[in-house]
């Protein structure tokens, strides 16, 4: 079994932070299943091109603003998986509104995408995956929920922000809430749940000018979470693993 267990999922992995993080995966030993999820499986060819050389990632279709695809991916694990256990679920799919996210001209529909994407949607898969997760912290595997979030939803750290970024920070903002909640909640489940900030990724929501590569990112942050333990639990931090302030 590896260091993140042998069973692994990760939503959004089509492309930007949770591509590479599968990318990254893929070359720890130990790994049986890498549930590769995204909205088009059938057109994300870097993750076609991967499980040509890497039988074990499997992509499957799963929107999280779709019920109905969660709940579809979700039969597809059970049937996959059986009796076994899921041990890292890594909630990476998220959404940038930059037209009508900001302060002085916010649509509504704008902000109601940034909610939906980047904290309801982590909702509603989280609770349809935990059941596997709590399986393995019942048979004393390793067991993580790690959310995707950023040094923007800080409320410590608001006032450091592009304005242009408030639907943005506020969505990950209400997923560190959730994230700290679930670790009160599920405190004696055995689950380790932390949110992370990869930091500033050249990716399409990062754009060109980030300062980090999705590689730089990725490696630094599965090193950070291979190393977690159950006191960690309810931690928000970057990807060294240094506390960002709630």
């Amino acid at each position: 079994m590896s260091k993140f267990g042998e069973n692994i999922l990760v939503t959004g992995a089509n492309r930007g932070i949770g591509l590479a993080l599968v990318q990254q995966l893929v070359k720890t030993d130990g790994i049986k299943h890498l549930f590769a999820c995204c909205r088009n499986p059938d057109g994300a060819k870097d993750l076609i091109e991967l499980q040509k050389t890497h039988t074990n990632v499997i992509p499957i279709k799963l929107d999280v603003q779709d019920d109905q695809t969660i709940q579809q991916a979700y039969e597809q694990v059970t049937n996959i998986l059986g009796t076994d256990s899921l041990n890292l679920l890594i909630n990476n799919a998220g959404v940038y509104e930059e037209d009508g996210g900001s302060c002085d001209n916010p649509d509504r529909t704008a902000f109601r995408k940034s909610f939906d994407i980047n904290s309801n949607g982590v909702v509603m898969v989280t609770a349809k995956f935990l059941p596997f997760v709590q399986k393995a912290a019942d048979h004393k595997q390793r067991a993580m929920v790690a959310n995707v979030s950023s040094e923007t939803g800080s409320s410590g750290r608001a006032y450091k922000c592009d304005f242009n970024l408030v639907s943005y920070g506020m969505s990950k903002a209400a997923l560190n809430y959730y994230t700290k909640m679930l670790s009160e909640y599920f405190k004696d489940s055995g689950i380790i749940f932390v949110a992370f900030s990869p930091g500033w990724v050249r990716t399409d929501m990062g754009g060109p000018n980030a300062n980090l590569s999705p590689e730089e990112s990725t490696s630094t942050v599965l090193k950070t979470l291979a190393g977690l333990t159950i006191e960690d639990s309810g931690r928000f931090m970057n990807r060294y693993g240094e506390t960002v302030p709630y």
